[in-house]
């Protein structure tokens, strides 16, 4: 399973400052087949200066959870380094 991308990044606005919401597609290859789910991504910034990164799948895609939940947040994490998340 591989991730080939990760489009229509669109921000929520939140009331709190330190937290960011996304909602994004996630092109994925399962199988040799590339299919396309939609994911929740939550960025929360710690007073210390860390980022903590949680990602939602909100579709099913017929493949184990874990792996595919690791794959896209490796991905979405070299997204926010690249700062092609604002």
């Amino acid at each position: 399973m591989k991730v080939l991308a990760v489009t229509d990044v669109a921000r929520r606005n939140m009331a709190v400052d330190y937290i960011e919401k996304y909602d994004a597609t996630a092109v994925l290859e399962v199988l040799g087949v590339p299919r396309e789910t939609k994911i929740e991504i939550l960025l929360e910034h710690s007073p210390l200066g860390g980022v903590d990164l949680k990602v939602t799948m909100l579709d099913d895609i017929s493949y184990p959870l874990l792996p595919a939940l690791r794959a896209i947040r490796t991905s979405v994490s070299g997204m926010y380094e690249r700062g092609e998340l604002s």
